[in-house]
């Protein structure tokens, strides 16, 4: 990945970065799409969509696993978008094997930042697990899944 060229300062850590408050960020805009919706008598809910591509490569990245378990704890709902039914067996393998010490970041200390944040990563993967069945369940048959 190649920074951008331009002028702007780049603040990869500390209090300036932006890459280390998204799950303030999340917790931020659903309570904003809330409250904007309340005093416009609406009843809106902040989400976000998961455009996953083919081979499933979003669940190799460390902070699009953090996003995706982030907004199921603040209650944030996932609108999860596949290439095709095609790509099941492929989703399937990836499911099996997603491991959040594996995952992947451009920057080494991105990776530390989102591990530092997890208590239990056996636990992490787990639920990082059975969120993904849940959001995914019309692109799969869920009953018959075996992820051993």
């Amino acid at each position: 990945i190649e920074r951008c060229q331009c002028c702007t300062p780049k603040f990869f850590q500390g209090d300036a970065s932006e890459m280390n408050k998204f799950d303030d960020m999340m917790d931020y805009l659903k309570v904003y799409r809330r409250r904007v919706s309340k005093m416009e008598g609406r009843l809106d809910r902040f989400s976000q969509v998961v455009a996953m591509d083919y081979q499933f490569t979003l669940l190799t990245r460390v902070w699009c696993i953090a996003e995706l378990v982030q907004a199921s704890e603040s209650g944030i709902q996932s609108n999860v978008k596949v290439h095709s039914k095609g790509s099941q067996d492929e989703f399937i393998e990836q499911l099996r094997n997603i491991d959040v010490e594996n995952a992947q970041a451009s920057f080494p200390a991105d990776k530390e930042l989102v591990l530092s944040k997890i208590s239990d990563v056996d636990m992490f993967n787990q639920r990082l697990q059975r969120l993904l069945i849940y959001e995914m369940q019309d692109f799969l048959d869920a009953d018959t899944i075996d992820l051993t």
